[in-house]
């Protein structure tokens, strides 16, 4: 087993089956409960290569996040603007209107729209 993590999700929310969650180490994660390939971290301070997988714990199948190595993307050797939260995930919404949209907003009060 992995040691524990050392942060919190402060929120989440459903869309069909699919899990978006939020929390204090400050990356938007989607986790998608019938293929867990899909499942990954949609914005953090680096692109990660993490993996998901489901496991049996007491009975119950879960999907677990392994941390993998983590890399800078840049483009046209430019580092790119900070698309994460730099404080705890606080909320998460997800708006219909002529597009659906993703909002999350941050405990230091910066809300983010996502499309």
């Amino acid at each position: 087993l992995s040691a524990p993590s050392q942060h919190s999700v402060c929120a989440m929310r459903m869309s069909g089956r699919a899990l978006i969650t939020g929390g204090t180490d400050c990356k938007l994660r989607y986790w998608n409960m019938e293929v867990s390939s899909e499942c990954g971290v949609l914005a953090s301070e680096a692109n990660s290569n993490n993996n998901y997988r489901t496991r049996l714990v007491e009975g119950t199948e879960v999907l677990v996040e392994e941390a993998g190595r983590t890399h800078r993307k840049t483009e046209d050797g430019k580092l790119g603007v900070e698309v994460m939260h730099q404080d705890w995930i606080t909320d998460i919404l997800i708006a219909q209107t002529t597009q659906r949209l993703l909002v999350t907003a941050a405990n230091d009060g910066v809300i983010k729209m996502w499309k």
